[in-house]
């Protein structure tokens, strides 16, 4: 059996080395069982390493057996699938590609067992309508959804390259505080755009989460609203989850939701509480040996303070208390929404931002906080080196107006000194006006993406509805093959009966080319918007361009400016006043620091 396993392992595509260890049954202690099953976010049980072994040898059997029974078919007429990407709770998902327009795409298929269950049924296609609702750039796009010939829905995704937050935290443990809150103010974004529709997402976790690499930086997707639930909608199709029906993953899952009571937007908060714990600490808020034991500390204990669970990443309180505010036990101590969720963040994101950049601490009580204590704060609290030089040149600076304040006291400020100053503080206010400047045009960009998508996702319903139109039309065909103008007209009330067409196949033909059209034209809005996002960023790049010459020519002349201050001659004028001096040794200190000590990268 070991042999089969070992064979099979290299095979099993997104199986972590830690579970593929499992598979072979080399050497695996109770712990690394639970590690390994803990890190797939499976159901954390007590067992041994041989029937962990055969499950996941019965589940790669049953995922090639189930992959090779859709390969190559074209689903929804036009979608060719190439390959399994994998399998969840409902069903499985494949890579395919739109053969018209060439573009790769995810297809979600409901689990063939479940293709006869009303209720599973039910709640797949409330996934399409919750997900097509949202369009939102963090949030995966849903392109088309229909009805393969032995029943089965299937959803038709946006395709994501990228890596699961869970394979980050794997791999990478433990994110530096700013990198994981930039993270998860995308995360929060999404949540915010769910929530304005009116829909939970249910089962946020960190396979649900993908990190994709852009020009801008890492950029969030959030995937599977699977579980979505319409909190306004009162339709008896929207109510399918019943009364004690546990819905999500244990390690993530609220209080409420572990033990079946009423859920509601801040359920999706404390689940965002969860992971953003995970990411800034590696761990989760709660661990335990099994399902129930997870579930229990959800509901009673008290989660730890972030900070003193990770030391090392240096949490700001303001993180701590954000963190366990989300993972409060009642729901109406949490965020009330993603909306409230995300803005809070970004309140504590520039919190953070404008005390690891921003003003020196009293210079008079501290007079010099040299490069190197500059750069041991800037790796303890992941500063940049571009975030330490911005920090040693805003001390700089507010030294330089305490030495001219200084010099006015003792009538020695020389004219040209004061000509240069008014021109350095005419060449910042124009800096200042450039960045914001920057930031409109950047709000710019984002307004143009979100209107795109909107109209791009009303373009996609659209698709949907007449896709299934085709797909009901398919199966009455065959039953049917002369299906005529009165039977259609019952088929589809909404049918004109004086302008329907005159035969089933008719119809169909004329679905299929609207469908055509309609993506065509989706295809070509969002080429429309990666030319104008493109032309749009060189723009900014120019603008960009632009300030930093602007603050090289000021920084030039403030590095004059203060040589002018601390020339030896200079200096010498200055010895009957001891105040002054020590004003001007604090002023050459970080002169040198800033001009003559290189930064450490």
């Amino acid at each position: 059996m070991q042999a089969q396993i070992r064979e099979m392992a290299p095979t099993l595509g997104g199986i972590s080395g830690s579970t593929s260890t499992i598979l072979t049954g080399e050497g695996i202690g109770d712990r690394e069982i639970m590690t390994a099953l803990y890190h797939k976010r499976g159901p954390v049980l007590r067992c041994t390493c041989f029937e962990v072994a055969i499950h996941f040898f019965d589940e790669a059997v049953s995922m090639m057996a189930k992959a090779d029974s859709l390969i190559d078919q074209v689903v929804g007429g036009r979608f060719r699938v190439q390959s399994l990407l994998g399998e969840g709770g409902m069903g499985e998902v494949y890579l395919g590609r739109h053969e018209p327009l060439g573009d790769m795409v995810a297809i979600k298929v409901l689990k063939k067992e479940h293709a006869k269950d009303e209720r599973m049924v039910a709640r797949f296609r409330r996934e399409a309508r919750s997900t097509s609702r949202v369009q939102h750039r963090n949030v995966v796009g849903i392109f088309d959804m229909g009805q393969l010939d032995d029943g089965r829905l299937y959803l038709v995704m946006e395709y994501i390259k990228g890596r699961s937050l869970v394979e980050i935290l794997d791999e990478e443990g433990a994110l530096p505080v700013e990198r994981a809150v930039r993270l998860s103010v995308q995360i929060a974004d999404a949540m915010a755009a769910a929530h304005s529709m009116g829909i939970m997402h249910r089962d946020l976790k960190p396979e649900n989460i993908v990190v994709i690499l852009t020009p801008e930086g890492e950029h969030v997707k959030v995937l599977d609203f699977g579980l979505a639930r319409m909190v306004e909608n009162n339709a008896p199709e929207d109510k399918i989850t019943m009364s004690g029906e546990v819905f999500g993953t244990p390690v993530y899952m609220s209080p409420e939701q572990c033990f079946g009571e009423t859920l509601s937007f801040p359920t999706d908060v404390y689940s965002f509480g969860a992971c953003f714990f995970e990411l800034l600490t590696g761990e989760p808020p709660f661990e335990g040996n099994n399902i129930v034991s997870i579930m229990l500390a959800h509901k009673n204990q008290t989660p730890r303070v972030p900070s003193e669970v990770y030391p090392d990443n240096k949490i700001p309180p303001e993180l701590d208390a954000f963190v366990l505010r989300c993972l409060a036990k009642n729901q109406a101590d949490r965020f009330p929404t993603g909306l409230e969720l995300a803005r809070e963040l970004r309140h504590v994101q520039d919190l953070i931002t404008k005390r690891r950049l921003g003003a020196p601490a009293d210079i008079q009580a501290q007079r010099r906080v040299n490069t190197t204590e500059l750069s041991s704060v800037g790796a303890g609290q992941s500063l940049t080196p571009e975030a330490v030089q911005s920090m040693i040149r805003d001390r700089l600076r507010s030294q330089l107006r305490t030495v001219l304040d200084g010099l006015r006291r003792v009538q020695k400020v020389s004219p040209g000194i004061s000509l240069n100053m008014a021109q350095v503080s005419t060449m910042e206010d124009e800096i200042t006006r450039m960045a914001q400047a920057e930031g409109a045009f950047v709000n710019q960009i984002i307004e143009l993406e979100n209107h795109t998508r909107q109209r791009a996702g009303q373009l996609r319903l659209a698709v949907q509805d007449l896709s299934y139109d085709r797909e009901l039309l398919s199966r009455q065909l065959a039953l049917d093959p002369h299906l005529r103008c009165a039977d259609l007209t019952q088929i589809f009330p909404y049918l004109d009966p004086s302008s329907a067409p005159e035969s089933g196949h008719e119809l169909m033909e004329d679905i299929t080319f609207q469908i055509m059209e309609l993506e065509k034209r989706v295809s070509e809005i969002l080429g429309q918007l990666d030319a104008s996002r493109n032309q749009m960023r060189a723009q900014l790049e120019q603008m960009r361009a632009d300030r930093a010459r602007l603050e090289s020519d000021t920084e030039s002349m403030v590095e004059a400016i203060i040589w002018e201050m601390i020339n030896p001659v200079a200096m010498s004028r200055y010895q009957v006043d001891s105040q002054l001096m020590v004003e001007l040794q604090t002023l050459d200190n970080y002169y040198k620091d800033m001009y003559h000590s290189p930064v450490p990268r």
